[in-house]
């Protein structure tokens, strides 16, 4: 009879474990033409307080002299929020990216 706890086992190796590539985290474009036009910029935001999640929201004032800030929250960016943002702000005014 052999013995066989003293055949050495052949090793084997697991295959690698399939890990979906990162997905690059969009950010929500929020352009607002007038920076005066404070109900448009507290509409804006407590839409987005409504709908907290972790896209950046970036903020761009001004229609002939753009300046552009990253907001200090993160959006979910559901249809609801892209919707009401919209319907807000116009429709040309709100992009994800």
């Amino acid at each position: 009879m052999k013995n066989d706890a003293a055949k050495p086992q052949p090793k084997t190796h697991s295959a690698p474990v399939n890990v979906a590539p990162e997905i690059p985290a969009s950010k929500l474009f929020v352009y607002i033409k007038d920076p005066n036009d404070h109900s448009r910029l507290v509409k804006m935001k407590s839409v987005c307080g409504e709908n907290a999640g972790t896209t950046d929201v970036v903020l761009v004032l001004g229609e002939k002299e753009k300046s552009a800030m990253r907001l200090p929250f993160k959006v979910d960016a559901n249809d609801n929020l892209l919707s009401q943002l919209k319907n807000t702000l116009g429709e040309e005014c709100v992009v994800l990216k």
